[in-house]
């Protein structure tokens, strides 16, 4: 460590799918930034790579559809169904979930 940028192009870029390549990377500065050494991943021959799988792969996220007050609705219900299969009372995971939260 630190790694060469052509080393990480050529480990980062052996034949996976453009979201992988993408947490390699991200995973390649993580280390880097926690060893406290300058990362490679923002280098041109890195993000050439990265550019060019993304233009041969054709890796377009697929935009999921809006969160709706039905779908909200649908997945309360869910969870108030899966909290009583448990045997937990929904009023006490309820509340317990909002004092997490603040």
């Amino acid at each position: 460590m630190p790694a060469a940028p052509a080393a990480v192009a050529d480990r980062a870029a052996a034949g996976v799918r453009t979201s992988t390549l993408g947490r390699r990377v991200a995973a390649i500065a993580y280390a880097h930034d926690l060893a406290g050494k300058a990362s490679p991943t923002g280098a041109k021959l890195v993000l050439a790579v990265l550019d060019g799988a993304r233009r041969v792969k054709g890796a377009k996220p697929a935009q999921k559809a809006p969160a709706t007050a039905e779908r909200a609705q649908s997945v309360a219900l869910i969870v108030k169904q899966r909290v009583q299969a448990a045997g937990l009372d929904p009023r006490e995971f309820a509340d317990h979930s909002l004092r997490r939260v603040s």
